[in-house]
């Protein structure tokens, strides 16, 4: 298992490092594997980013 740090820095790690942390392969999950976090983790929701307007004026 990694370190909260190491995770944090996931840019630095090789592909294989990363799979190895997050328990998955190049080809992804398993059907039963990926149920299961399903279950026990639930969605991943991104949440909606209120956009700003920017008004650039003619000089």
């Amino acid at each position: 298992m990694m370190s909260q740090a190491e995770l944090r820095s996931f840019w630095s790690l090789s592909t294989e490092e990363v799979l190895a942390a997050s328990q998955s392969s190049p080809n992804g999950l398993a059907a039963s594997a990926a149920t299961e976090r399903l279950a026990r983790i639930g969605h991943s929701v991104a949440e909606a980013v209120k956009r700003l307007f920017y008004r650039h004026e003619r000089q």
